[in-house]
Formats: C-alpha cells, sequence, structure tokens
C-alpha cells in the first residue's frame, strides 16, 4: 500500500517533481501499472497527474497517444486533460484544440475504447468544435456505444456551453486532490466485514 499513499500525498502536496516520475511508471506496457495500483488508475490516475502537473502537457500526450500503454492509463490521461481546466491549469480551448487533433489522425482508429473516452471528454467539456468531428466518430463505427452513444452527446449540446461547464467545475470527479486521508478513507480494505463498500484500491 505505501506506493499508493505516495502517490495521494505527493499529489496534495503538489510535488511537480514527481510529475515525470509518476508518468514514466503509468507508461510502462501492458498491464504492469494496473496490476499495481488497481483501481486507483480508473477512479483517480486523471486527479493525481493533474495535481502533480509541472506545465509541459507533451508528457500528458504521450501517455494519450502511445499505443503500447494500457487503455485505462491512457483514458486517465485523456481526463487529466478536464482537471486542468478546472484547476485553471489549461484554458478550455488549448484543451479542445488538442482533442480535435486526436480525431484528426494522433488516436488509432482501432481502438473503440479510447473513442468513447474522447467523446465523453469533449462531451463534458461541450463538444461545440468537435460536434462534426464526433457525428463522423459515430458514422465510422469508432466507437462502442455502450460507453457513449450521440444520443448522450446531443442531449448535453442543447444544454448550451455554459450550462455544461458550469456542470463540469462542479464535478469532484475533476478536482485537484486535497487531502488523502479524505480520499482513503472509503476504500474497500478499511472496512470490516459488516461496512464495506466497492471503493478500493
Amino acid at each position: 500500500m505505501g506506493h499508493l499513499y505516495a502517490l495521494y500525498l505527493l499529489a496534495q502536496f503538489r510535488e511537480k517533481e514527481a510529475y515525470p516520475w509518476i508518468v514514466d511508471f503509468f507508461s510502462l506496457p501492458g498491464e504492469v501499472s494496473v496490476n499495481i495500483t488497481g483501481d486507483v488508475v480508473t477512479e483517480d490516475l486523471h486527479r493525481i497527474l493533474a495535481s502533480v502537473y509541472d506545465g509541459d502537457d507533451r508528457l500528458l500526450k504521450g501517455l494519450v497517444e502511445d499505443p503500447k500503454v494500457n487503455e485505462y492509463v491512457r483514458s486517465a490521461a485523456l481526463r487529466t486533460f478536464l482537471v486542468l481546466v478546472t484547476s485553471g491549469q489549461q484554458s478550455r480551448d488549448t484543451v479542445m484544440a488538442y482533442y480535435q487533433s486526436l480525431f484528426h489522425g494522433k488516436l488509432e482508429r482501432d481502438h473503440p475504447f479510447l473513442w468513447g473516452s474522447l467523446i465523453d471528454c469533449c462531451t463534458d467539456l461541450y463538444p461545440q468544435e468537435v460536434y462534426a468531428d464526433i457525428q463522423t466518430a459515430f458514422a465510422e463505427d469508432l466507437v462502442e456505444e455502450f460507453f457513449i452513444t450521440m444520443d448522450n452527446v446531443q442531449t448535453t449540446y442543447v444544454q448550451g456551453k455554459e450550462a455544461v461547464l458550469t456542470q463540469l467545475h462542479q464535478n469532484p470527479d475533476y478536482t485537484l486532490i486535497e487531502d488523502t486521508i479524505q480520499e482513503m478513507e472509503d476504500w474497500h480494505c478499511w472496512k470490516t466485514s459488516s461496512a464495506k463498500t466497492d471503493k478500493s484500491p
């Protein structure tokens, strides 16, 4: 468990020097990093990365675009950009421009899980600039629709940009790590057999 404590504490204390080391670890090919860290990858890796982010988004983009990296890690890297927006470390327009570049050749076409993750991120950020790209992705059957559908995108789109961005900024899933104890106290491993919850590393 020590390595998990370390990840959260480094994030809480904004240790930017840890950023490239954490990226390097999660860049390991295949299942290695996921096997070692468990549900942290899908639950909080995007928040941890945003909390130690040092301003160099090339490392994050490398995670997203490297086909050897685990797909759940790549998805977490995509979601990290949303936290960078909510925390004021990157502008929405900058992130949307990067997301659009993924539609236009930087993301391999045979990976429906990542296409779904990309479209989900764009939808959370309000998909105005990439709406036509999203339509094309669905038309070309690039997306696993259990993840997100075109109806989901349209439902969000009609809410308007201001309302969607307000929801994003109020979403606790897209905040920085502030309190390690609070983040970890509800994990399954700390509970007695009569009081266990579903969240665990």
